[in-house]
């Protein structure tokens, strides 16, 4: 994405173009998720699931963009049944087809789950990337 940064001196504005790196830590979680698929790191895909899916249906925002979202959830479902992980239980192939994780409740997804949202949202407020500039 481009910016204009507009800089206000005494003999008037200047004009600077620039490049923002709005959305890095975005970038970077939607590159970690697709690095796992290109990997076919698929047990990493369990975490990456209930994390984005606790940011979206418990805290009301989603962090990566509904194709990758998507396509890791698909990713999933196709191999589910090689895929061990301790909270594998808490996702089923039905959510998976359906393309959701809306059934869980806060009270449902582990603390560790809630605790990697908050920490990646604490990192992009202090990297200045609002919900408004991630175009969400």
């Amino acid at each position: 994405m481009r910016y204009e940064l507009l800089i206000e001196t005494r003999g008037g504005r200047v004009s600077v173009n620039i490049i923002v790196t709005i959305i890095t830590i975005t970038m970077n979680v939607e590159s970690k998720i697709l690095k796992h698929i290109e990997e076919e790191r698929y047990n990493m895909l369990i975490p990456w699931v209930l994390i984005l899916s606790y940011g979206y249906y418990i805290r009301y925002d989603n962090l990566i963009p509904d194709t990758t979202y998507d396509l890791m959830m698909k990713t999933l479902l196709d191999h589910f049944d090689e895929v061990e992980h301790q909270h594998k239980h808490l996702i089923t192939k039905e959510d998976l087809s359906a393309g959701t994780l809306y059934s869980l409740g806060v009270d449902d997804y582990p603390s560790i789950v809630k605790g990697a949202w908050f920490n990646i949202k604490d990192e992009l407020e202090v990297s200045g990337v609002s919900k408004k500039k991630r175009g969400r």
